[in-house]
């Protein structure tokens, strides 16, 4: 039968793959492992609109970064990376098409979208009816990525005696450089033999009017608001101690008004450092720190890894001091250790900066009544609402 043809952004399709290449330490050039790639490609155009390059597996946190950078201009994105030049494609899509997996699945994710009226469709079991182009792209991305230097290959077969581990020479973020020359600068610029042009031309095609002028794509207003609608969170009741989740403590003064309401309050959070929560109030997220500000930001595996070394040790591991004494003794080692495992190194990338403030000991006592770096006063904002 006929493919149906869309135009832009009518319809995108979204997938994850294992890198075939093995990255290196930005410092130490020590090897590790293989990182995985979300990627999304518009089907109408063949235009890629965003990807995200991550040591995570595959979660609804990779999905909505993924989500991010392909609704929203790249300006800003691409002068951190280094990349000079512009990246045309993005913007809100009608219909989003991906597999059955887990992280696909989560109700917060399709409510998120929902509300930003797109669509999402899932493939049917057995039966596919869409998923081809993406799969299609994935394949051609790992022809290319077999060319550097420290790639696995697709099989054994075609590694042979290569030892990939040894000829390792590039970090993650040289690879997120790499990737966004080889998707906007090769691919885009390469006829297309299903179009008959460049997907970049089929893109500007489908955004000039009758009249001749350039339409800017449909974006968030929000690009912050956008990423913490579509993040794993989940709902829970103020209490007087604040918000209790991952079993550690947050508060703000911002609760105060909000403790004896009895209502439940969607909590969003960031898995990459769970430092803060988000508290959705109408319609707004405010940043809710934990309780006790001194303590270094983590990442969720770190506070996970803790939790079952104590479980282990049969510890409570309950005891935030406990969980958090386990922690910073596992980073004291790694940081004094001449050389690290494969796993520690790639724990010490995954893991947040420190960006708290070098503190005397006279200096450490918290004075809670403060409010936190990007919260607001409650009584300003309930006057202003």
């Amino acid at each position: 039968p006929p493919t149906k043809t869309y135009k832009a952004l009518e319809f995108v399709e979204i997938d994850h793959a294992i890198v075939d290449l093995i990255v290196v330490d930005s410092k130490t050039r020590e090897e590790l492992g293989r990182p995985w790639i979300t990627l999304a490609i518009d089907v109408g155009t063949r235009t890629i609109l965003g990807f995200h390059l991550t040591f995570y597996a595959p979660s609804q946190t990779s999905v909505a970064l993924a989500l991010e950078h392909c609704c929203c201009p790249k300006d800003e994105w691409l002068e951190e990376i280094g990349y000079e030049g512009e990246w045309r494609p993005y913007g809100l899509m009608k219909e989003v098409g991906w597999d059955n997996a887990k992280c696909f699945k989560s109700t917060p994710l399709r409510t998120a979208l929902r509300l930003q009226n797109i669509k999402v469709r899932y493939r049917k079991v057995k039966t596919p009816t869409h998923g081809a182009h993406i799969e299609r792209y994935i394949g051609t991305y790992m022809g290319k990525i077999h060319l550097l230097k420290g790639t696995t290959f697709s099989n054994t077969k075609d590694r042979e005696d290569y030892n990939s581990q040894k000829k390792s020479v590039i970090s993650l973020d040289e690879l997120v450089l790499w990737t966004a020359h080889e998707i906007n600068g090769v691919y885009h610029n390469t006829v297309h033999k299903g179009l008959g042009c460049t997907p970049l031309d089929a893109w500007d095609r489908d955004w000039i009017d009758s009249n001749g002028r350039c339409v800017i794509p449909p974006f968030p207003e929000d690009r912050r608001e956008f990423r913490l609608a579509i993040m794993p969170g989940c709902y829970r009741v103020i209490g007087r101690e604040g918000i209790q989740r991952f079993g550690l403590k947050y508060w703000d003064d911002f609760l105060t008004p909000l403790i004896r309401d009895r209502k439940r309050y969607w909590i969003a959070h960031d898995p990459r450092n769970i430092s803060v929560v988000y508290l959705r109030y109408d319609k707004r997220f405010i940043d809710i720190p934990w309780r006790d500000r001194r303590r270094r930001p983590i990442a969720l595996f770190e506070l996970e890894d803790s939790k079952r070394a104590l479980r282990e040790l049969n510890t409570d591991a309950r005891s935030e001091a406990a969980i958090f004494q386990h922690m910073e003794e596992k980073i004291r080692i790694e940081e004094n250790a001449e050389k690290l495992t494969r796993t520690q190194r790639r724990n010490v990338t995954r893991r947040p900066v420190d960006d708290r403030l070098k503190m005397t000991p006279a200096e450490s006592n918290v004075d809670y009544q403060q409010h936190s770096a990007g919260s607001i006063d409650p009584k300003e904002f309930m006057t202003k609402e």
